[in-house]
């Protein structure tokens, strides 16, 4: 959703006048803004877009690139009203954590959710990936991706077919009741997910980061029964997107936009900043970092020169 928006957008780019801006100006702004919309059409979470687009997919705060992203995201909510009637990515929900000894969750859930999200994270990474199997993924890559297709299928026999999607369903019935999956769901998620992820072929992290997050928190509810299993749930969610992505902003954010529960935002906000810390520390480059470089890596001279070009004639 992230690269599918900004390539759409910076392919409009390419018959859209600069006007008073330089061509590197307006790629900027459209290819930000086309991810900030591509979260926000996705999950009916306007805010959340932007909230990423500033926190990840950019680290200046140009006038030019946060106005165009301000306007993409504005006129893809405004297509996805009437669509979207107010639809909410996990349903309502109620969930409530009191202020006392249930509070105990917070701190449980940023740090597990951020150890998982750092490990995540951290051999999702090129150099902590074994040489051999890396050479496999470049040499023989149609055979990579069969392999991985199949340990996934493996994966999704052993946990009756529950972790095959973006795991929306399956967060419901978990903020439903918890007992509705199995424990083991959380675990082979996310190697279900990391396997995809590896194969190079594009699919999605967002949506089935949400989807591990919740399994965590439903794990963790079970040692908890005192407290609202619902509610720790959906801090395993900030925890765990927070430690993936090292975006702690967007991860209350958007779990307070796809279930409208605003009450949470205390504790969500606490348990992401956890999640994000622990993550840190077991990798501490946020996991867009090493997919850059990979992109740059091959396309390095062409880059040098255009920057080159960039600095010498400016506007022109």
């Amino acid at each position: 959703m992230v690269h599918i928006g900004a390539s759409i957008m910076y392919s409009l780019g390419k018959i859209i006048p600069a006007h008073k801006l330089t061509r590197h100006q307006l790629d900027r702004g459209l290819i930000v803004g086309g991810g900030a919309a591509g979260v926000a059409a996705a999950f009916n979470t306007p805010i959340a877009g932007i909230v990423f687009a500033l926190e990840r997919l950019t680290k200046t705060f140009e006038k030019s690139t946060i106005a165009a992203m301000l306007t993409i995201v504005a006129v893809t909510t405004a297509i996805c009203a009437p669509i979207l009637e107010g639809h909410r990515y996990f349903g309502n929900t109620d969930a409530a954590l009191a202020f006392g000894w249930g509070w105990i969750a917070v701190p449980a859930c940023g740090i597990v959710g951020g150890i998982f999200g750092g490990i995540f994270s951290y051999y999702f990474n090129p150099v902590a990936t074994p040489a051999f199997i890396l050479r496999l993924r470049t040499s023989s890559p149609l055979r990579f991706a069969a392999l991985c297709g199949f340990i996934v299928a493996v994966l999704g026999l052993l946990s009756g077919s529950t972790i095959y999607g973006n795991g929306a369903e399956e967060t419901k019935q978990l903020l439903e009741n918890p007992q509705n999956l199995p424990v083991y769901y959380s675990s082979l998620k996310f190697l279900a997910t990391f396997i995809s992820c590896f194969s190079s072929i594009p699919g999605g992290l967002f949506a089935p980061s949400l989807a591990i997050g919740a399994g965590i928190g439903a794990n963790i509810s079970a040692l908890m029964p005192a407290t609202p299993a619902a509610a720790i749930i959906l801090l395993g969610v900030a925890a765990y997107f927070s430690a993936v992505f090292q975006a702690p902003f967007t991860a209350f954010v958007i779990v307070a936009e796809i279930t409208g529960n605003y009450s949470m935002l205390p504790a969500l906000i606490v348990t992401a900043f956890i999640g994000t810390a622990v993550s840190k520390l077991i990798c501490p480059r946020p996991i867009y970092e090493p997919l850059v470089d990979k992109w740059r890596e091959p396309n390095a001279a062409k880059l040098e020169a255009d920057y080159s070009t960039y600095k010498k004639f400016g506007r022109k």
